[in-house]
């Protein structure tokens, strides 16, 4: 909770000053404007070079003479070539804010989903059963949210190629089958077998998306994202413990009724608490991609 509050504050912080920035702006041809109106003779328009402040960066600055007919004076005003160039770094600005807030939104709905996933679970135990009519329905709006996360990868690696496209689709359809498979703990759809069949199908496509990701993280030269590595490793574990959980429902062959199988409960939420901890380090990936480790492979051959 204080990681996701910590990226709210400096995405809020990141958008006051992209605000503050074009305010001044705007003041500043506010400023120009407020002058009276000024007619523009082209015989005077004049184009000179002039140093720029940076001597490292010279830019060219084209200076116009302007008469104004009220006062019978003239003015020169000098236009820098560099006016585009703000322009074009205020729009990357707001890209990057953009980004920076669907990255935090992305983790969010990942961080929710894992408490839902942990409250589900861990009421559907023996210990905890009966508390409420139906503790499974917590699953059914984690899927929900783990959907709504796969679709913001989608619209934010979309551009990638074909590959990332088809990744972000296979994690989507995993969360289509998670959502499906939760229909069937209500009590008019029960059918526990449906939802341990649909589950091990969504859990199985994650682990293709995650194996992909891996694949990724490993080719890239030089050092590997250490904390995107940790988060990748243990939603791999989470989805391994969700396969085990649902086989156990499947291999109890309780069509009618969950009483036959809490034993499995305690596989789901370890899976649940593995998704907890791996929305935890999702932050720290974002926020220090500098750390990172160097994988080396050696073979001594003995003569």
């Amino acid at each position: 909770t204080i990681i996701f509050i910590w990226s709210t504050a400096a995405t809020i912080e990141a958008m006051s000053k992209s605000e503050t920035s074009d305010q001044e702006i705007s003041n500043t041809a506010d400023a120009v404007n407020a002058s009276d109106v000024l007619v523009i003779d082209a015989a005077e328009i004049q184009t000179s070079e002039e140093p720029a402040a940076d001597t490292e960066n010279p830019k060219e600055i084209t200076s116009i003479e302007v008469e104004d007919n009220k006062n019978g004076k003239s003015t020169k005003i000098g236009i820098k070539d560099g006016d585009t160039d703000q322009e074009e770094n205020r729009s990357a600005d707001r890209g990057e804010t953009i980004a920076l807030v669907l990255d935090i939104v992305e983790r969010a709905l990942i961080f929710v989903m894992s408490i839902l996933f942990i409250c589900g679970t861990a009421l559907s135990h023996p210990r905890f059963l009966g508390r409420i009519r139906n503790p499974y329905v917590f699953l059914l709006i984690g899927a929900l949210c783990y959907i709504g996360s796969a679709g913001i990868q989608m619209h934010k690696r979309k551009s990638n190629g074909s590959a990332e496209i088809v990744a972000c689709t296979t994690g989507i359809l995993a969360g289509v089958f998670w959502f499906i498979g939760s229909i069937f703990t209500f009590e008019k759809t029960l059918d526990a077998s449906a939802f341990g069949s649909l589950w091990i199908v969504g859990s199985v496509l994650n682990l293709c998306v995650i194996t992909y990701e891996i694949i990724m993280v490993l080719k890239k030269e030089g050092g590997k994202p250490l904390f995107l590595s940790i988060s990748l490793f243990l939603s791999c574990i989470a989805n391994f413990m969700f396969v085990v959980g649902a086989s156990l429902i499947l291999e109890n062959d309780t069509t009618s009724s969950f009483c036959g199988a809490y034993h499995f409960s305690n596989s789901l939420i370890s899976g649940a608490v593995m998704y907890f901890l791996h929305s935890g380090f999702l932050p720290l990936a974002l926020y220090f991609d500098n750390y990172t480790f160097t994988v080396q492979i050696s073979s001594n051959a003995e003569e």
